[in-house]
């Protein structure tokens, strides 16, 4: 019994014994859906949890991942008949705003880290920090942060 999709890694498999024959992209209601010739039979490539038929929103994207992650740089045709943009909608607006915050609390903690590490190594030099530095670092510190905060306001 043969399936009516193919996941990615049975397709890089399959390109890199030449056994795919043909490659299309498909318009579907609400993004891109990749069609395959393996054989004789057309495959649709399947999204790699799910298992259902793998959907991009934007031509480009579903394009750059045929040629960089699966090596099909060559594709026969595309078939827009049934695209319908905007069906489907975002499901998860609020990924950009998460992703945004989690990328600069990792960048935070990473400097974090590396001040605190600073600091260990000083101590252990036995350097001494005098005290007004530390009071006019902080003091410029808390000045940007509030200015940041002023405008992150403004813009709301």
């Amino acid at each position: 019994m043969t399936t009516a999709t193919l996941d990615s890694a049975q397709v890089r498999e399959f390109v890199s014994n030449k056994a795919i024959r043909a490659a299309a992209i498909v318009g579907e209601p609400g993004g891109w859906s990749v069609r395959l010739r393996h054989g004789r039979a057309d495959k649709a490539l399947a999204a790699q949890r799910s298992g259902r038929v793998r959907l991009w929103r934007s031509l480009d994207r579903c394009v750059a991942y045929l040629k960089d992650e699966l090596g099909i740089a060559v594709i026969d045709g595309i078939d827009a008949r049934r695209y319908e943009p905007g069906v489907g909608g975002a499901k998860r607006p609020d990924r950009a705003r998460a992703l945004r915050r989690a990328h600069a609390a990792a960048e935070y903690d990473a400097w974090f880290r590396e001040q605190v590490a600073l600091g260990v190594a000083q101590a252990d030099r036995g350097e001494v920090v005098d005290h007004a530095v530390i009071v006019e670092d902080s003091r410029r510190q808390r000045e940007r942060l509030l200015a940041a905060a002023k405008a992150r306001a403004a813009q709301r």
